[in-house]
């Protein structure tokens, strides 16, 4: 099972649902599930606020701020839906089924899929979204099918990192859970100061960041030479990346469900590695048994890597070699 900690996954979309498509591969019904919690409690009024003056967020200057007024939704089958098609797109790079209607596929389309509504977009910024996080957190952790919490969220640079958030992962550590998370933007005006986010950059997390498939592959004595995708940051605490970007064409990178239809669409940067790394691990762990640890996951995932002794420079062990991680 893998837990996406996210704005939650759409209820249009029939390839992530229960009731529609999810469980189907090759037309063919398989023995897996997808479930769906509401933490967030909220859903965004038509009123809007202007954000008081000294608010630490960062955006360009001049641009006025606004906020949607949050209110209170009684309607639990609308609760966990996602309003802004990030959490959506995750979900189907983790476990979009491999069926026959022309969508994407994700990369374990055989494992069971919880998709968790904790935060409205990508980037944390209320105490109300921190508080669903860790609910969420410690939700999977006492969760004993979900093996791995994909979270493919992160609060701007400038804000101190969630004592709350911290104490659902220290919950979910405990319980042996592998959590990988978004290691960072490339984007300037969200990420000024070029540092790996938190939660990525706690020590029991994984954090990954995409880069773009090498022009050539190194042989067995060559040194990996890696390059970020465009929209992506690296350093010293990444753990992992994931080819995601097209050397000649950057426009062409990682491929997903929508929240409605059977139209594929392009999803980018650490967010796109995010997902796609937290399915690989999944088929590991799956070959590697029930019994597996997180730590043998993570070490058959080492060893498999471009960079073994994970010292390179802004994208830690490289990528994965999926052939030889699953042999």
């Amino acid at each position: 099972g893998v837990a996406v900690i996210d704005s939650g996954v759409s209820y249009e979309q029939e390839n992530l649902d229960n009731s529609g498509a999810f469980d189907v591969v090759d037309e063919f019904e398989i023995e897996r599930f997808e479930r769906r919690r509401d933490f967030l409690g909220v859903e965004l009024g038509h009123e809007v606020e202007i954000i008081p003056p000294g608010t630490n967020i960062i955006f360009p200057n001049g641009i006025t701020i606004i906020r949607p007024v949050e209110t209170i939704i009684e309607d639990p089958d609308r609760a966990a839906h996602d309003r802004c098609g990030h959490g959506t797109r995750q979900a189907g790079l983790v476990a979009g089924p491999r069926g026959y209607d022309g969508n994407s596929v994700g990369v374990a389309y055989d494992c069971d899929l919880y998709n968790y509504r904790a935060v409205h977009n990508p980037l944390i910024f209320t105490l109300r979204e921190k508080l669903a996080i860790a609910r969420a957190l410690k939700a999977a952790a006492e969760e004993d099918n979900i093996k791995i919490i994909s979270m493919a969220i992160a609060q701007p640079p400038t804000m101190i990192p969630s004592i709350c958030i911290s104490q659902g992962i220290n919950v979910a550590y405990a319980q042996g859970k592998m959590m990988v998370c978004a290691a960072g933007t490339g984007f300037t005006y969200l990420n000024p100061v070029n540092v790996v986010l938190s939660p990525a950059i706690s020590s029991k997390t994984i954090a990954v960041t995409g880069m773009r498939k090498p022009a050539s592959f190194p042989g067995p004595l060559e040194p990996f030479q890696g390059e970020l995708c465009d929209k992506c940051f690296g350093g010293g605490a990444v753990d992992f990346a994931v080819i995601m970007q097209d050397e000649n064409n950057i426009d062409r990178t990682t491929l997903t469900v929508t929240c409605t239809d059977d139209v594929p669409e392009y999803s980018t940067g650490s967010s796109s590695a995010t997902g796609t790394f937290s399915g690989m691990a999944a088929l590991v762990w799956s070959r590697l048994g029930t019994s597996a640890t997180r730590e043998d996951v993570l070490d058959r995932m080492k060893a498999a890597s471009s960079t073994p002794a994970g010292n390179h420079p802004f994208l830690g062990h490289g990528w994965v070699n999926m052939n030889n991680a699953l042999q």
